[in-house]
């Protein structure tokens, strides 16, 4: 096994412990994961190949799903039922990746696919949703 693969495992691991935001009871993994969706695919490629990946996207979307798991878990209410619709678009989004093709998670597909853009955008509309309904912001 590859160094690289050890990185992701032990990020895994610390994601199954994740430290929830006092603030509004959702974990910072799930914050930062929606947040790396949400970015172009320049900076997605380049944090694939940061956690030693290379190209495989598909560790975006587990990353994603992981966090939300276990948000979903510990979330005691503190997720506005809009901020949780679109989670859940976002997951099923995901999902629909991968029963579309295996390209669907390589670089050329996260540069010009139009369902990578629409993800994009969806992501950031759940970062929105998940400020705007926080507890305590009006």
């Amino acid at each position: 096994m590859g160094h690289g693969h050890l990185e992701v495992k032990n990020q895994k691991e610390t994601l199954e412990e994740s430290s929830v935001d006092e603030n509004d009871g959702l974990s910072a993994e799930l914050r930062r994961a929606i947040g790396m969706l949400s970015r172009g695919s320049e900076a997605q490629l380049a944090y694939l190949r940061e956690l030693g990946v290379g190209d495989l996207a598909d560790e975006l979307a587990l990353e994603f799903h992981d966090a939300f798991m276990v948000a979903k878990e510990q979330r005691s209410g503190s997720i506005s039922v809009d901020a949780m619709a679109a989670l859940e678009d976002l997951d099923a989004r995901l999902a629909r990746l991968s029963e579309d093709s295996d390209d669907a998670w390589r670089s050329a597909s996260l540069r010009t696919s139009v369902a990578w853009a629409d993800l994009r955008k969806a992501a950031a509309n759940a970062l929105r949703l998940l400020e705007v309904h926080a507890p305590g912001v009006q």
